[in-house]
């Protein structure tokens, strides 16, 4: 169902589109197919086993949309049903599975992960990104609990996250107001934005904005972040790894987390006071980021060479260059035996993001 005053022509808006370089991409949102119910009690009264997969499918090739987000709060979740139509009129769609998974699964929400979603991630993976958590919200712990919700889809050795199959834990909250109902001011602040941005980059979650993109104000600030081609190149770079978290703190703290939108289903939740990830680059370089969760977490950490690299990884390094690609600066001395990171000067939320390359 479109809403043709809205949209009276949906190929030509992906036309239009297309004319301008912007692939466009469509959201299969069935939650509000609810056979002339209401709005008040719409979501208690969506019809059952009422199929529409072909038509769902056939109207996003139709229209010409280059990918599609399917949701999950209807009973059209089988993402199989998708995959086979696309793939039976020869087209290739980025399509996200927003929490769908086999029956009685629900990705987002099932933690740990049930096996049955496990196994069809390995088996078949018929989506090109799949939700791992539920709706982030834009503050800083909640942007750190759902990065940390893709952790079971990034196994050091065996990763379930890869070309054609990312784990996805939200979308960025990079320039985005915490509700409607918040003050106008109401944003996280830059520093956690990198700390955000950084934390989806080394583990190569997917990079979707949600900000107000004709915000010149907004866009200026986030700028340097969103477009710094260093970071973006650890994100797009793909070595044999999606990411992995080296080690957490050991001292833990809790904390309100926000979750949606608006941060209206907050959660209490025991998060690190830092973190250490890292993502492997070509020629054995390594991207090391150190996240400050906690504004307690202070003092030198000391992180021996050889714990940073792949468990499997079959060179051994003692020495390594270290540059900055958040400031695009190197460090005048090599690193040797281990890499010293002084929490105090992180600052709250902040994080450093470095590019270890050998010598």
């Amino acid at each position: 169902m479109v809403d043709t005053q809205t949209f009276p022509d949906m190929k030509g808006m992906v036309g239009y589109g297309a004319a301008k370089n912007v692939k466009m991409g469509f959201y299969g949102n069935n939650c509000h197919c609810n056979g002339g119910q209401t709005a008040a009690d719409r979501w208690q009264n969506i019809p059952k086993d009422v199929e529409h997969y072909a038509q769902d499918a056939q109207f996003t090739l139709d229209a010409g949309f280059a990918g599609t987000k399917i949701d999950s709060c209807g009973d059209q979740r089988d993402m199989n049903q998708y995959a086979s139509r696309f793939a039976a009129a020869g087209k290739e769609l980025l399509v996200e599975s927003c929490g769908n998974g086999p029956n009685g699964t629900n990705p987002k929400k099932d933690s740990p992960p049930m096996q049955a979603f496990l196994d069809q991630l390995e088996d078949s993976c018929p989506f090109s990104l799949f939700r791992v958590s539920v709706d982030v919200a834009p503050q800083f712990f909640s942007t750190v609990y759902n990065a940390n919700r893709a952790l079971p889809y990034l196994d050091q050795v065996k990763p379930l996250s890869r070309p054609g199959c990312w784990a996805y834990p939200d979308m960025l909250e990079v320039g985005v107001r915490r509700g409607s109902k918040q003050p106008a001011d109401a944003y996280m602040t830059e520093v956690e934005w990198q700390s955000h941005f950084s934390m989806w980059a080394v583990t190569s979650a997917p990079l979707i904005l949600g900000f107000d993109l004709s915000d010149d104000k907004v866009m200026q600030t986030v700028w340097p972040i969103i477009a710094n081609t260093e970071v973006l190149a650890v994100s797009q770079q793909y070595s044999g790894h999606p990411g992995y978290l080296v080690l957490n703190s050991t001292n833990s703290t809790v904390v309100s987390t926000d979750h949606g939108c608006s941060g209206g289903r907050p959660s209490n939740e025991l998060l690190p006071d830092y973190q250490v990830w890292a993502k492997p680059q070509p020629n054995n370089t390594l991207a090391v980021l150190v996240v400050s969760v906690s504004p307690s977490a202070e003092g030198v950490l000391e992180l021996p060479l050889g714990t940073l690299w792949p468990r499997n990884s079959a060179e051994s390094v003692t020495s390594v260059s270290v540059r900055d690609i958040v400031s695009h600066t190197t460090h005048a001395n090599v690193a040797v035996g281990a890499l010293r990171i002084d929490l105090s000067k992180l600052g709250v939320h902040g994080s450093t993001f470095l590019l270890l390359t050998p010598v």
